[in-house]
């Protein structure tokens, strides 16, 4: 079985333009998480590399039901990963696709758990800067909307603002 530091892979779950993120079980704790491993020619990077570990720390530190869970960033030689909660469910933009339109009191009730991620982000001074449906899970079993894919993820007030001729996120969702 291939392993990432402790964490035992058990399949693939996506890919993305920036990482892999794998099905994982960690022995020490005795529970599956989703491993999210940074593609290796990023990870060749020193600041992509640092940034990637840095951000995964901060949020780390957020605790919210609609936020991801991250239990761990870290590195084993040249490999980069993030250890968060494994959510059993579907996005948003799945949910959608094969229902249609939401009636009204479920998509307030998704917006308003979304918006509550946002507000601990932004109380720990992070900003997400790509919510979009893909990015939204639906637990299976509680319906509970959980804010993924915090790659994007920037400090409020970090030295390294975005320029202003670049774009960061996803189009169609600005």
């Amino acid at each position: 079985m291939a392993t990432i530091g402790r964490y035992e892979l058990q399949g693939v779950l996506g890919r993305g333009g920036f990482a892999t993120v794998y099905r994982a079980h960690d022995p020490t704790t005795g529970r599956a998480v989703a491993l999210k491993v940074l593609h290796p020619h990023l990870a060749d990077d020193p600041a992509v590399r640092e940034r990637f570990v840095r951000e995964g720390q901060a949020l780390g530190r957020v605790r919210h039901p609609n936020v991801v869970a991250v239990y761990e960033a870290g590195e084993v030689g040249r490999t980069v990963f993030l250890a968060t909660e494994l959510i059993e469910g579907r996005t948003l933009s799945a949910h959608c696709a094969e229902r249609g339109p939401l009636p009204f009191a479920e998509a307030l009730a998704i917006a308003d758990q979304i918006a509550a991620a946002l507000e601990a982000l932004h109380a720990a001074g992070l900003v997400h800067r790509d919510v979009k449906p893909q990015n939204v899970l639906l637990e299976t079993a509680t319906g509970r909307a959980v804010l993924l894919d915090l790659g994007l993820v920037r400090a409020l007030g970090s030295a390294s603002v975005t320029r202003s001729d670049v774009f960061v996120g996803t189009p169609g969702f600005m």
